[in-house]
């Protein structure tokens, strides 16, 4: 009798076969190819992409701050134009910016702010060129003076400086209104002089009193030519107030007006009138 087994093989055997290569995939529908299977998506490989290139974007055109200051400076150089220096800053940034934008081949902006800069300087400049030239030539004069600048020979109105009868005692006066000689005026300065009789300030009338008897002396005979008792002149004096003698004011002035306050017309030195 025989007792059963597992049989172990053969040592000697072979290895198994490999596995079949897997099927291509086709196009559902596709006609049939011997060794394609068509009950499967077809894959259809993409092209690979080509090498992405990688470029700077341009540069914008960028705008000077010299322009810029320019710019600013000329439009407060045209509301300061008493002051030079920020329409001269305008007008040296101004030039400079546009000769450097012109000069940059595209890559600064700005040539028309640089321009309006340097013209803006350029115009306050001028503008106080013209202003300092009518100052000079007292365009803006308003023909005042004060009594203390007041000349020998000056002819003056007196408007506004007389009392209701005719005097000045209490009357102050800073400035006096020049007038052509040849045209009609009030008086002609014919004298100055200073109080050198009192030390403390004496009063209103013993001033007037003093400043007349000088100005129908000897010093009216040397400029009218006749004494004043004889001339047809009337007299209007200045002289030092209350207020302005502590202040060491003594000067007081000699003014030859025409007869009932009646206008004059050319000078009167030397007229024996």
């Amino acid at each position: 009798m025989q007792t059963g087994g597992y049989s172990t093989g053969d040592q000697g055997a072979s290895p198994p076969p490999p596995p079949p290569p897997p099927v291509p995939l086709a196009p559902p529908g596709a006609p049939g190819v011997p060794g394609v299977n068509t009950t499967q998506p077809y894959l259809v490989p993409m092209p690979a992409a080509p090498p992405h290139e990688w470029r700077s974007a341009p540069s914008l055109p960028r705008q000077p701050g010299n322009a810029t200051a320019s710019l600013v400076l000329g439009i407060l150089s045209i509301f300061l134009f008493c002051i030079v220096i920020p329409g001269l800053l305008a007008l040296i940034l101004g030039l400079v910016a546009a000769s450097t934008i012109k000069r940059s081949n595209g890559s600064l902006k700005g040539l028309g702010v640089a321009r309006a800069g340097w013209i803006l300087g350029l115009v306050s400049l001028v503008g106080m060129a013209a202003f300092v030239a009518a100052a000079a030539a007292g365009a803006f004069d308003t023909g005042e003076r004060s009594v203390y600048e007041l000349a020998v020979g000056d002819c003056v109105d007196l408007s506004g400086s007389v009392d209701a009868d005719g005097s000045n005692d209490d009357t102050e006066v800073d400035e006096l209104p020049i007038v052509d000689c040849s045209l009609p005026h009030d008086g002609e300065v014919y004298h100055l002089g200073e109080i050198e009789r009192f030390d403390e300030y004496p009063g209103r009338r013993p001033v007037l009193a003093n400043v007349e008897l000088v100005c129908t002396g000897t010093v009216f005979t040397d400029y009218v030519g006749i004494d004043y008792v004889d001339s047809e002149f009337g007299l209007f004096t200045l002289s030092p107030t209350d207020e302005s003698w502590p202040l060491g004011d003594r000067g007081f002035i000699c003014i030859a007006t025409g007869a009932g306050g009646a206008p004059l017309v050319g000078s009167v030195r030397g007229s024996n009138r």
